[in-house]
């Protein structure tokens, strides 16, 4: 075999080598890349928005735990602690429904997941101002009025908000779950193909060697007799 073909024949195995190698980096790019982005979507995602609903769901009880606990105080300076708790509360549980809202505003987003909050926010918009009405009910000193409000209309109206929060995260948890589920079975699928083609570079990469040495070893084989027919 002249220089010239082996070196051709060694430029020729390297190239694909190199192509082999090129092509798994650029596969193991992607499914990290696809990875990551899963990842991403969860987390600033269906998961961000069950973050939310917890934030909504522990402002909803602490706002509800703040009224009782004006109604039942004696002591002025508990009741002014009630009420400022029950402002923070009202806060929190506007700014959490207009984050969950906004959330929820992506035309991704599947309708049954917007039902959900909406109809928490139409729970909130009954419940809202009945709180506020008796606690201000509270402050002026009207406390069996107030007892019956909470009896009648506001007790009612918090079973129905916390309703639709838990019907909200109930959904969101299954829709997670689903999540995860498909992202790990994907991620097995395309860790598979990975490592199907690294196999198939390596067998490549050790069949063009083992060929290689089989045509050196015939080379070998046609050269003998040849320099034993020059000797004689």
């Amino acid at each position: 075999m002249s220089t010239t073909s082996f070196k051709s024949r060694l430029v020729g195995i390297l190239l694909i080598i190199n192509v082999g190698v090129l092509a798994l980096s650029g596969a193991s790019y992607l499914f990290l890349t696809d990875l990551g982005q899963r990842l991403h979507d969860l987390t600033n995602g269906v998961y961000h928005r069950l973050e939310i609903a917890n934030r909504l769901r522990e402002a909803a009880d602490g706002r509800a735990l703040a009224v009782r606990n004006l109604a039942l105080q004696e002591d002025r300076q508990a009741s002014a602690k009630a009420a400022r708790s029950f402002e923070l509360r009202q806060t929190e549980i506007r700014q959490a429904l207009q984050e969950l809202r906004d959330a929820v505003s992506n035309p991704a987003i599947p309708d049954e997941v917007r039902q959900k909050v909406d109809a928490i926010a139409v729970v909130e918009s009954q419940y809202a101002p009945v709180a506020e009405h008796i606690v201000q009910v509270l402050k002026e000193g009207r406390r069996e009025e107030a007892v019956t409000l909470i009896q009648t209309v506001c007790s009612p109206t918090l079973d129905q908000l916390m309703t639709a929060i838990h019907g909200y995260m109930t959904l969101t948890t299954q829709r997670t779950r689903d999540y995860m589920s498909d992202t790990v079975a994907i991620t097995a699928k395309e860790r598979m193909a990975l490592l199907a083609a690294a196999l198939a570079t390596a067998g490549l990469v050790g069949l063009l060697g083992l060929r290689r040495r089989a045509k050196r070893q015939a080379h070998r084989g046609q050269s003998a007799p040849l320099a034993q027919g020059e000797t004689a």
